[in-house]
C-alpha cells in the first residue's frame, strides 16, 4: 500500500471523504465490496454514507484498467453494483476503452474470453445489454461513432468478431429507436461521422434504421412525417455541400435490395423533397432509368395515393425513356393500374414530347411506330393505343407539317380524328401567335393535308385558318399577329394555295371591331413586299375594308394605306374605298 493510502482499516471503517478515495485504484475486490457495505450501512466508526459509496464506484471505473474491471465484475456481492461499475466505466471512459471494455464483458459473459463460445442466447447478455441501452442514449454522437469504430476494429485483421458485431448492432439499434431520447440531428450527426471515420456499413445501418423506424411509423403510408423531414433537414444542415439522403437511395438502389421498403422511402423523399434542392431530379431520374416498371409504377401508386406532385415529375422522367419495349410495358402496367389508369392519357402525352426532354424534340413518326407496335404485343386495349397517336397529332411544336398529317392520319376514329384537328388548330394557332412555330410549319400543315387522300381534307383547314385568322382576344396583339396572318398568307400564296391564303386573309380582315388601321398597313405592307398579286390583293381589299360599315373607321384606314410605305397602284385603289 502507498504511503498516500489511508490503511485498510481506515478505509473500511471511514471516516470516509472524496477527496480520499485514490486507495480504490489498488484495493481488491474483496477490501472493496467490504468497504462499500460499511458505506451503505455504516460501521461502528462512521454513520452511514450511501452517497460516497457511489462516489468511490465511479472513482472504481474509472481509474482500474479495463481487464481488471472485467476480471472483477463477476465478484460483486450486489448485481447492480456489477452494472454500475461497467455502465459508469462505459459512459465516462474514453470511446475505444467503452468499446474494450463492453467486448470483453459480453465475451466473459458468455463464456467465450478463452475462445470457447457456448451457445445460450442471450440470456447471459443482459447486463452488457443495459450498458449499451445507456451508452447509446447517453454518449455524445461523436463518442458513439468512435465507439462504434473501435467496435469494427477490435477484431482480427481489424474486423468485428462475433460479440463486436453484436454491440455495434445493438447500440445501433438503441440509438435510431423513436424512444432511445436521441434527435434527428443526433442520427444525422453519427451518420456523417462515421462515414468520416471509415465506417460505411455502420453508417448503412444507422441510415437504415432511422427511415425504417419513419416507414413503420407510417404504417403504409409516405414516410414523410415531421421526424422524417427533420432528419433530411439535419443531414443538409450538417453537410450543406452534399446530398447524402440522395446519394444512400441510389446506393441502395444499386445494390438491389429489399425494394419494398425502398418503394416507399423513395416515394417518401419525393413527395416531401427530403433529398434538397437540386437532387430530388436526380432521384427521379436515376429510378425512372435503373428501375424495373414494377417498381416505378408501385412508387407513382404511393405518391397518387398520397396526393402527390411528384407522380407527375416522375412520369415525365420515365417517359423520356428511349427504350420502346421498356416504355410500352410501363404503360401497360400505368394503364392497368386503377390508381393511374385516369392518367395515361397525360402519360402518353409526354411520351409523345419525350418527357422531361423536351429540348431534343417529340419522338418522330418512326419512333411511335415502334412504340405502338410494342403496346400491341403487351395486347394493351386499342382505346389505349388511339389515345397514344391522338396526343401525339396535337403535339406540334417541333413537328414538321407533313408529319402532324401522318399522325392524324393514325387516328382510326372519324370523331377522334376531327377532335384532333380542332386542337392542331387550336393549339397551331396560338403558336404562332406567340411566335414559338413558323408560317412554313402552317402552310407546311395544310399542303399535306391538301396532298392526302385517306381523309377529307376541307374540315381540318377549315379549322386551322378559321383559329389563326380569329383567335381569342387575348391572343391577338396588335400589330404583331397582323403580320403573323399576312406572312403565312404570303407563304400560303407562294405554295400555290391560293385560296387558302385568300381565306385566311379575309377572316381576318373582314373584322373590322378587331382590325386597326395599323394592322391593316402591316397585312398590305407585308403582302406587297413578298409579291402578292396586285388584282388579288385588290379583290382582299375591296371584300373586306370595303364592307367595313363605320366610314370613320375605313377613313382611318385608307388613310394608313396612302402613307409613304405605298405609293402606285395600291395608293390609288385604296383612295376608291373611302
Amino acid at each position: 500500500m502507498s504511503d498516500e493510502q489511508p490503511a485498510e482499516s481506515e478505509a473500511v471503517e471511514g471516516p470516509w471523504s472524496r477527496e480520499s478515495l485514490a486507495w480504490v485504484s489498488t484495493v481488491d475486490v474483496s477490501f472493496f465490496n467490504d468497504t462499500l457495505k460499511g458505506m451503505r450501512e455504516g460501521t461502528a466508526g462512521a454513520a452511514p454514507m450511501p452517497a460516497m459509496s457511489m462516489f468511490a464506484m465511479r472513482e472504481f471505473a474509472i481509474s482500474r484498467p479495463v481487464g481488471e474491471l472485467v476480471a472483477f465484475a463477476a465478484c460483486f456481492k450486489n448485481s447492480d453494483d456489477t452494472f454500475q461499475a461497467i455502465a459508469t466505466a462505459a459512459l465516462r471512459r474514453t470511446p475505444q476503452e467503452a468499446a474494450e471494455l463492453v467486448i470483453e464483458q459480453l465475451k466473459t459473459d458468455r463464456g467465450t474470453a478463452g475462445g470457447e463460445a457456448r451457445d445460450d442466447g442471450d440470456g447471459t447478455a443482459t447486463l452488457v445489454r443495459n450498458v449499451v441501452h445507456d451508452v447509446a442514449g447517453q454518449r455524445p454522437a461523436l463518442d458513439i461513432a468512435e465507439f462504434l469504430q473501435a467496435c469494427k476494429n477490435s477484431g482480427r485483421h481489424g474486423s468485428a468478431d462475433t460479440e463486436a458485431q453484436q454491440v455495434v448492432d445493438w447500440t445501433i439499434q438503441r440509438f435510431t429507436s423513436p424512444d432511445s431520447g436521441r434527435t434527428q440531428l443526433d442520427r444525422a450527426r453519427l451518420y456523417v461521422a462515421l462515414l468520416f471515420l471509415g465506417c460505411p456499413a455502420e453508417a448503412d445501418a444507422v441510415m437504415r434504421e432511422t427511415l425504417r423506424h419513419f416507414d413503420l411509423k407510417a404504417n403504409g403510408g409516405l414516410p414523410d412525417d415531421a421526424d422524417a423531414v427533420e432528419f433530411a433537414q439535419a443531414l443538409r444542415t450538417i453537410s450543406p455541400s452534399e446530398s447524402l439522403l440522395a446519394d444512400w437511395v441510389a446506393h441502395q438502389l444499386n445494390r438491389h435490395e429489399d425494394f419494398e421498403f425502398l418503394r416507399r422511402i423513395i416515394a417518401g423523399v419525393l413527395h416531401s423533397d427530403q433529398a434538397g434542392e437540386g437532387r430530388k431530379g436526380e432521384i427521379v431520374e436515376y429510378v425512372s432509368e435503373r428501375l424495373e416498371s414494377d417498381d416505378i409504377i408501385a412508387i407513382c401508386r404511393l405518391l397518387t395515393s398520397n396526393g402527390s406532385d411528384a407522380c407527375s415529375e416522375l412520369r415525365r422522367c420515365a417517359a423520356s425513356i428511349e427504350d420502346p419495349h421498356k416504355l410500352a410495358g410501363l404503360v401497360k402496367r400505368w394503364y392497368d393500374a386503377p390508381l393511374l389508369k385516369g392518367s395515361t392519357q397525360l402519360f402518353l402525352a409526354d411520351i409523345a414530347a419525350r418527357g422531361n426532354k423536351p429540348d431534343r424534340g417529340p419522338r418522330s413518326l418512326t419512333e411511335l411506330v415502334l412504340v405502338d407496335s410494342h403496346l400491341d404485343r403487351t395486347s394493351v386495349t386499342d382505346e389505349c393505343r388511339q389515345q397514344l397517336w391522338e396526343v401525339a397529332a396535337v403535339h406540334v411544336k417541333g413537328r414538321s407539317g407533313d408529319e402532324m398529317v401522318q399522325l392524324l392520319r393514325r387516328i382510326t376514329h372519324p370523331r377522334r380524328r376531327r377532335s384532333a384537328e380542332q386542337k392542331i388548330a387550336a393549339i397551331l394557332a396560338d403558336e404562332m401567335l406567340r411566335r414559338s412555330v413558323e408560317p412554313e410549319q402552317f402552310a407546311q400543315y395544310i399542303q399535306a393535308l391538301r396532298d392526302t387522300h385517306d381523309i377529307d381534307p376541307r374540315t381540318a383547314v377549315f379549322l386551322a385558318c378559321k383559329q389563326l385568322a380569329d383567335p381569342d382576344d387575348a391572343q391577338w396583339h396588335r400589330g404583331e399577329s397582323a403580320g403573323v396572318i399576312a406572312r403565312t398568307a404570303a407563304r400560303l400564296n407562294e405554295a400555290g394555295l391560293v385560296g387558302d391564303a385568300a381565306d385566311l386573309l379575309e377572316r381576318c380582315m373582314e373584322d373590322e371591331q378587331r382590325m386597326t388601321p395599323e394592322d391593316m398597313r402591316v397585312i398590305v405592307r407585308c403582302l406587297t413586299e413578298h409579291g402578292f398579286p396586285g388584282t388579288e390583293l385588290e379583290n382582299l381589299l375591296t371584300n373586306t375594308l370595303g364592307r367595313w360599315s363605320d366610314a370613320g373607321h375605313r377613313g382611318a384606314a385608307v388613310t394608313a394605306l396612302q402613307g409613304p410605305d405605298f405609293h402606285g397602284r395600291v395608293a390609288d385603289f385604296v383612295s376608291l374605298l373611302r
